[in-house]
């Protein structure tokens, strides 16, 4: 129980329907123009002014007419931020950077002086061949994956971090993110019968029996989750 607020990389983010898959294409109109967003009790967690990130940017390898993808990469030298100029072309995809924008926030939790970080991302469809992390940079581990500077900096001495992605990208070793503290949950398929999205946490995680992917939500990726004790 409690009251819930968001904290949201763009604001009023578009309803896009119930499934993921898309077939109506009005129904994938609108699912690019979601955005990153971060979801809290605020009878639990408090957010102080100045304890929320700007949003930072996935990169992405922006297709060049006629030119070899794998050219175009040059082990990361082509990737680029998306968004504006960047984005793909086309009225239709106008807002998907939304989509594309990462968000952090850093939390206190009431009645202790405890702090949380959270941040939620989501990487382009083509970081599954060409990882992409900005401008001529392939992430962490090659991954597509980075923190945000503004983020980096509100990580700083928060005792409880937790970070979702969906990466579009299988096998991200549960160690990517040990510079930071993290270790990945989360060890069965989170999209048919891939394993694209991941929860990496900071903090003493409860075991669980069913790998941490439960089913249930309206898109056709299952969630992830980590009952974090403190």
């Amino acid at each position: 129980a409690g009251t819930y607020k968001v904290v949201l990389a763009a604001e009023d983010p578009e309803e896009w329907g119930l499934t993921h898959g898309c077939s109506d294409q009005s129904l994938g109109d609108l699912k690019k123009k979601q955005t990153n967003g971060i979801i809290y009790n605020t009878q639990r967690l408090s957010l102080a002014e100045g304890d929320t990130s700007l949003y930072w940017s996935a990169g992405w390898l922006k297709p060049v007419p006629g030119v070899d993808p794998a050219d175009v990469y040059d082990n990361g030298a082509g990737c680029t931020l998306y968004k504006p100029p960047n984005n793909d072309d086309g009225a239709a995809y106008a807002y998907k950077w939304r989509r594309t924008s990462a968000i952090a926030a850093r939390f206190t939790i009431k009645g202790t002086s405890t702090t949380v970080f959270a941040a939620t991302m989501h990487l382009p469809e083509q970081n599954k061949d060409f990882p992409c992390a900005g401008d001529g940079i392939k992430g962490i581990g090659d991954t597509g994956i980075r923190i945000g500077t503004d983020a980096t900096n509100l990580m700083t001495g928060a005792s409880i971090r937790v970070v979702g992605i969906d990466a579009n990208r299988t096998a991200i070793p549960a160690d990517t993110l040990s510079g930071y503290g993290m270790t990945g949950y989360g060890t069965k398929p989170t999209s048919g019968t891939r394993k694209i999205d991941y929860l990496f946490i900071q903090g003493k995680v409860q075991p669980s029996p069913i790998g941490h992917t439960v089913d249930g939500t309206k898109s056709n990726h299952k969630a992830l989750y980590g009952f974090i004790q403190f």
